[in-house]
């Protein structure tokens, strides 16, 4: 179910890439295959380049760097 919904979702964003909500239902479907960096990094960086709230862009800049490095720590890898 999931993997056809990935394929179908994949195909949205490359037809519709200015459509953002295909974008979050996608990083729901990778959540849901257990990608969880892959669909937070998603969530992240569509809640940076989105929203209108000041505290949210005075941090955009982190958000965005950090976006897909949830998973690491210096030195290592975060298991």
């Amino acid at each position: 179910m999931y993997d056809e919904a990935k394929l179908i979702f994949e195909e949205a964003i490359s037809v519709y890439p200015d459509h953002r909500e295909y974008q979050v239902f996608y990083a729901m479907v990778r959540f849901n295959q257990n990608a969880f960096s892959e669909a937070m990094e998603i969530v992240l960086k569509q809640l940076a380049e989105t929203s209108d709230d000041e505290g949210i862009q005075s941090y955009k800049k982190a958000i965005m760097f950090y976006s897909d490095k949830l998973d690491k720590t210096e030195g290592a890898d975060v298991q």
